[in-house]
């Protein structure tokens, strides 16, 4: 299988920390509060340097990440399943299937150890199935390849084994955390309470579910992916004047 996708969360964290270098080393900035706005995976990343860096002066986290990526995929497979309103019993195989896969990634020490044990894997669970059943659960020759190029990838394989708490219990400053109440891809209640209940007390910390919105913070009717473009909204102005509410407040209290 030939790994694609060569750069990995840890690359993209690295690549603010230059950022964060390069924004020091401006005269006219010395004065000014350096913080991170990361949204989905870019709060993942916002924590994982604010976690090391104390530059990082405050974090916008936006549809962050609390909660182990393992089980964010798990719940996306739910959501759209029950989206797509499949089957009860096939719904259940499919978690059990993508349960299994995650797993034996989430343990394998690299990705060449990983498609070994992912392939062995595979031809069991499929040698006996029909031709519809392979196209069903998306294991035909062609899928399993492409599958397992993404879920093999560098990206892919780091960023599943990442335990967002390591990161987010040594963040210091302070945090406002949006996320969307119909948000299908980050869970909102879930991660949302993840990181309050992770995050060291701070009275400047807020952290809020709004209602409406989906993954991209749009308003939104059900929140699935496949009403995204649909949308001619980039970004509710509700999500947007949270967060410039809460950097006056910021800015306010520290002068």
């Amino acid at each position: 299988v030939r790994i694609v996708n060569k750069l990995t969360t840890q690359d993209f964290a690295n690549q603010v920390t230059v950022i964060l270098d390069s924004l020091s080393q401006i005269s006219e900035l010395q004065s000014i509060p350096m913080g991170i706005i990361g949204h989905s995976e870019g709060g993942l990343i916002a924590w994982m340097v604010a976690a090391k860096d104390k530059r990082v002066q405050f974090i916008v986290s936006l549809a962050g990440v609390g909660i182990p990526m393992k089980d964010i995929v798990l719940e996306q497979v739910l959501q759209l399943s029950v989206h797509e309103k499949l089957d009860i019993k096939f719904i259940q195989g499919t978690l059990h299937l993508n349960n299994e896969i995650l797993t034996i990634i989430e343990k394998s020490k690299n990705a060449e150890t990983a498609g070994d044990k992912l392939t062995k894997f595979l031809d069991d669970y499929t040698k006996e199935m029909t031709l519809e059943e392979l196209k069903a659960y998306h294991l035909t020759p062609p899928e399993r390849v492409a599958s397992m190029r993404q879920m093999l990838s560098p990206w892919y394989f780091y960023v599943l084994k990442i335990r967002p708490e390591k990161y987010i219990k040594k963040v210091t400053c302070p945090v406002l955390a949006l996320n969307g109440d119909k948000d299908i891809q980050v869970g909102g209640v879930e991660n949302l309470r993840t990181i309050q209940n992770i995050l060291k007390p701070n009275a400047l910390n807020q952290f809020k579910l709004l209602p409406g919105l989906n993954h991209l913070f749009q308003e939104c009717d059900t929140g699935f992916p496949d009403e995204y473009g649909e949308i001619e909204q980039s970004i509710s102005p509700k999500a947007l004047e949270e967060i410039i509410g809460w950097l006056d407040e910021l800015t306010s209290k520290a002068n």
